[in-house]
């Protein structure tokens, strides 16, 4: 430091050439210059430090006047000053005191570093003394990023396989669907139809309709101009029987017997009011996936018993079955939908299926009474064909009629060599359930929607296959347009319903389907279809149809699932469950050996295109007037991107998200909070929020070590670390939280920065020291073969109950990808305290909860699961009952 001092201007060999000559005049009184002040010397004061905040009671500043011979002079007025703003030097007495002391109490400002004061003694010319001072703020600062990853999810990367990998990964040809215990798909060769498609012109020769007709005068002047040909071709002995559809312009033809199709096309296609013909031919479309259910957890596993909401949840029904679908319903986003609507019966879905079971107890509450049977009548097969267990069939269709009932579903044995009822069958029953399932009823399982219209429209048959021409009738009956009534009539829906539902397709791109899509986009519906279970790139129709919202499937791993289709025709994402994940979609299906209810896990795009058309209907609950381009736009714009944002060919615009979608945010607004605990005890020190870069900053903190964690509220709750907000703390992600250690006089420590997102427990398998849990907070983690037990340190921070619970990671306990967990809770001197494999069952959606009065220390929690069978998990600890 520097010390300036003053003296006045006499040297040394003055003052011994005085003393000398007063000496020998024998003079013995002292000079006055030897008196006076001469010097301002600092005593103390300089170098001291304030830590976190300027104080009154910050170290005295002392300084001391002295004579020429080092004595102190007193009653010298010394001045005090500091240039720092907000810094004050406050003199204790305006003077040198009897020894020559001045003192003065220095109050640092609030700027943080290096800071001055002064003090002067104006009698002495040129004397100042200056101190040094050091506001210390004991602080910690970073910023926190946010993923893109929804916050209901966790792309947890590849899954466990566990013993059941492929168990029930069977496929069935066909559009559609069912039939758990399919050993390949159909050899089974189709009865001839001596059916033939015909294209009728518009006008005289050489005309033809292109787009569907749909005013009231073209649809009658069609009408008349087909029935007038249709009668001449059945007088000349070429038409037996024919069905019209004047909106596409088009007609099914039954040839006579005698009559071959080559011979019938050729007559047909020489007709001067015939565009085309073509023979009607059944179609192979989607072929189905389904799997096994969980090794341990059966539907019937699940005791009725009531059902809670929880902070955690929202808002639940109260069906004992919901559980089983909750990861599905959760990847959407369903339960914090339900809290802003569970839909309405003004809501209309039209499901274009195989048909549908009026006496399932599950949907029959939201089915409407004017669905439609558009299955063409005949034999499937052309000869008696063995059925297990002893009989034949020909599978018959009864045809066209107002009941849309699935009245059986078949699927071929190939190991057998017999055709066999299926025991879970009934694709449009299960693709309805996902939709609108009613809910809150205290029954079994609820849909997306808990209430809902659903109109039936059988356009498959017995065995999932179907006739272009049919589904085509089915599109255009749901739209609320004239189809085909099978007599050469027609038939209309007493409405358009603003959503259709297809959860079928195929290869080849039909004419009269691409023509009756149209038909009824230009009606005001928007069609859902899934984008096909080929493993391809292939388009599949009437998914890549222009303006169609085509559908791919993930498991709950937010992989796309290992059957989907991608390309550059998909719009949305949406959960259809994936064998590498040992998932299903849960939903209702129907026994057909029996005759009797049942609910099933199934996997398919099929099972990913009614998510999307349930949230559809949920918007359009909260909000009924929105158009069918408005509601794909929605649909689209508030999709949750599940890599990077924007569109690409693997999951379109991203994963449906029905919250979003009814409250029309293409993200919900969170607000980020920074907490800090002690490291030592686990205490709560402080909690700020971060501004809208993500910066933070905690000042005046104590000397000590701390954990910094950071998560997202909701609502403005400002609470974080609760499972399925997305949290993360300063440390190596995914392994433990890292202590940032404060002490005055040390380097302060750098910026801090926390990822927030999913926690998991990324180490590796040979990783087995125990991971931090702070209380209010919580993790995921991986039962693995080998690692069959994974260990948490809690720290508790005073006495009080404390929770601890095991959830499913995306969905419930033990059901899909989820483990079946057991929680062992152990004290600080390593005695277990207790133990639990499964809460009451009053809670389904969680399995491990012990719950116990604690004093402070450091505990352990280990997570194993039944019987060691793989799964993820999630863990929490907080504070309360």
């Amino acid at each position: 430091m520097d010390h300036f001092r003053a003296r006045r201007p006499v040297s040394t060999l003055a003052v011994f050439g005085l003393v000398f000559v007063l000496s020998a005049c024998g003079d013995k009184s002292e000079p006055t210059e030897l008196s006076l002040p001469s010097t301002l010397i600092l005593v103390s004061g300089d170098g001291q430090q304030v830590v976190n905040g300027p104080s009154a009671a910050s170290q005295e500043l002392v300084v001391r006047v002295l004579d020429p011979l080092k004595r102190g002079v007193a009653n010298v007025p010394v001045t005090w000053s500091s240039p720092v703003a907000g810094s004050s030097v406050a003199p204790l007495s305006p003077t040198t005191d009897a020894e020559g002391f001045a003192r003065a109490r220095w109050t640092l400002g609030a700027a943080e570093g290096i800071q001055f004061a002064q003090a002067t003694a104006p009698t002495i010319p040129g004397a100042s003394v200056r101190f040094q001072g050091a506001h210390v703020v004991l602080a910690i600062h970073g910023a926190v990023t946010r993923g893109f990853q929804p916050t209901v999810l966790l792309n947890m990367g590849t899954p466990t396989v566990g013993e059941n990998e492929g168990v029930g990964a069977r496929m069935r040809a066909g559009f559609g669907f069912g039939g758990s215990d399919v050993d390949g798909a159909p050899s089974r060769a189709p009865a001839a139809t001596g059916r033939i498609l015909v294209g009728h012109r518009s006008g005289g020769p050489g005309t033809h309709q292109e787009a569907p007709i749909t005013t009231a005068g073209g649809l009658a002047a069609a009408h008349q101009r087909m029935n007038t040909t249709l009668a001449r071709l059945r007088t000349s002995g070429v038409v037996a029987h024919a069905e019209v559809s004047p909106v596409l312009l088009a007609s099914r033809v039954q040839i006579p017997a005698h009559l071959s199709v080559e011979a019938a096309l050729e007559v047909l296609r020489a007709d001067p009011d015939v565009a085309w013909a073509e023979e009607d031919q059944r179609t192979y479309g989607i072929p189905p996936v389904e799997r096994a259910p969980h090794p341990r957890r059966q539907p019937g596993s699940i005791t009725r018993g009531p059902v809670r909401s929880t902070g955690l949840y929202r808002t639940l029904s109260n069906d004992y079955l919901l559980p089983l679908a909750l990861w599905h319903y959760n990847m959407i986003d369903a339960p914090r939908a339900w809290t802003q609507t569970t839909g309405s019966r003004s809501v209309v879905v039209a499901v274009i299926d195989d048909g549908i079971r009026f006496d399932h107890p599950s949907v029959a509450g939201n089915l409407t009474s004017d669905g439609y049977n558009f299955v063409a009548a005949g034999n499937l097969l052309g000869r008696d064909e063995p059925v297990c267990g002893g009989g034949t069939t020909r599978l018959p269709e009864e045809g066209y009629g107002p009941d849309p009932t699935q009245p059986e579903d078949w699927a071929w044995r190939a190991s057998e060599g017999c055709w066999a009822l299926s025991r879970s069958g009934n694709h449009g029953l299960h693709v309805a359930g996902t939709i609108g399932a009613v809910g809150n009823q205290d029954m079994e399982f609820p849909g997306i929607n808990w209430n809902v219209s659903i109109r039936p429209i059988r356009v498959l048959n017995k065995t999932g296959r179907g006739s272009w021409f049919d589904v085509a009738q089915g599109i255009l009956y749901a739209a609320g347009l004239p189809a085909s009534d099978g007599n050469g009539g027609t038939v209309t829906a007493p409405s358009a319903a603003p959503i259709l539902n297809m959860s079928l397709g195929g290869s080849n791109r039909d004419p009269l389907v691409a023509s009756a899509v149209r038909a009824a986009q230009a009606a005001g519906s928007l069609i859902v279809a899934s984008a096909g279970n080929s493993r391809s790139l292939a388009p599949s129709y009437p998914a890549a149809l222009p303006g169609v919202v085509s559908v791919v499937a993930l498991g709950p791993s937010l992989d796309v699932a290992s059957y989907s289709n991608i390309g550059n025709t998909v719009s949305l994402a949406a959960p259809g469950g994936d064998f590498r994940s040992n998932a299903g979609v849960f939903s209702s299906t129907w026994d057909f050996r029996t005759n009797e209810p049942e609910f099933d896990f199934w996997q398919g795009t099929s099972m990913a295109a009614p998510h999307v058309s349930g949230v559809a209907a949920l918007v359009l609950a909260n909000e009924p007037g929105l158009s069918a381009d408005a509601l794909r736009a929605r649909l689209e714009q508030t999709a949750v991107p599940v890599g990077q944002p924007g569109w690409d060919p693997r999951f379109g615009f991203g994963l449906v998200n029905a919250y979003n979608a009814v409250r029309n945010i293409r993200e919900p607004t969170r607000n980020v909070f920074v907490r800090l605990h002690d490291a030592q005890t686990g205490k709560v020190v402080s909690q700020v929020a971060a501004d809208q870069a993500g910066r933070f900053r905690f000042d005046g903190l104590a000397e000590g070590s701390y954990f910094v964690v950071a998560g997202e509220d909701d609502r403005g709750d400002a609470a974080i670390g609760l499972l399925r907000r997305r949290f993360g703390w300063f440390g190596q992600v995914g392994v433990a939280p890292q202590v940032v250690a404060l002490q005055a006089g040390s380097a302060a420590p750098g910026p801090v920065g926390i990822h927030v997102g999913s926690p998991r427990d990324l180490r590796r398998p040979d990783q087995l020291a125990p991971i931090p849990l702070l209380v209010g907070t919580y993790m995921f983690g991986q039962i693995t073969t080998q690692r069959p037990r994974i260990t948490f340190e809690v720290l508790i921070p005073e006495a009080a109950m404390y929770t601890f619970e095991t959830a499913g990671a995306i969905g419930s306990c033990g059901f899909g990808d989820d483990a079946d967990t057991i929680l062992e809770l152990f004290g600080p001197t390593g005695t277990l305290i207790e133990l639990n494999e499964d809460t009451d069952m009053e809670d389904s959606y969680f399995c491990s909860r012990i719950q116990r009065q604690l004093t402070p220390g450091r505990y352990q929690l280990h997570v194993t699961s039944w019987e060691g069978f793989p799964g993820h998990f999630a863990v929490m600890a907080r504070r309360g009952p």
